[in-house]
């Protein structure tokens, strides 16, 4: 660093070197700062899960609020007896990080959350529903911000 405080102000060269180190330095203060002040940024996240039922048959939700849309695979609405309800006006295609045919849409059912204690809250949910998902059910950012 002294031979670059040294060496000729006009040499582009030096000047480059000396702006990326003053870029270093500001970066590794940065991350003191975040290690000292919320370490929790450090640590690993898991995916958040929740206990739900869905015309009271248990399924396990997978919370996404990257996800616009409340979503359950044809399986699992086939299961919790919700099928009767699909609106095929609603079908097309969903596309984000994959692709999958949707169905159509279930507009109204009952969503039940447990929590850990037992205690469950109902709420009344919409559902697309996709031909082929990877999770059973996920909860998307449209009911999330409707509950």
């Amino acid at each position: 660093m002294l031979k670059l405080q040294n060496a000729d102000p006009n040499d582009v060269e030096a000047q480059k070197q000396i702006e990326d180190e003053i870029r270093k330095g500001l970066i590794e203060a940065n991350y003191q700062t975040a290690l000292e002040n919320c370490p929790e940024f450090f640590g690993q996240v898991t995916m958040l899960y929740i206990e739900t039922k869905v015309n009271g048959h248990k399924v396990q939700a997978f919370v996404d609020s990257g996800a616009q849309s409340t979503i359950i695979s044809k399986d699992c609405a086939e299961k919790c007896n919700i099928m009767h309800l699909l609106d095929t006006r609603f079908a097309g295609m969903a596309v984000g990080v994959g692709s999958s045919r949707i169905l159509g849409r279930v507009h109204i059912a009952d969503l039940q959350v447990v929590e850990p204690n037992g205690k469950s809250h109902t709420l009344h949910c919409s559902f697309t529903v996709l031909e082929d998902n990877k999770v059973d059910l996920l909860f998307g950012l449209d009911n999330l911000k409707r509950h």
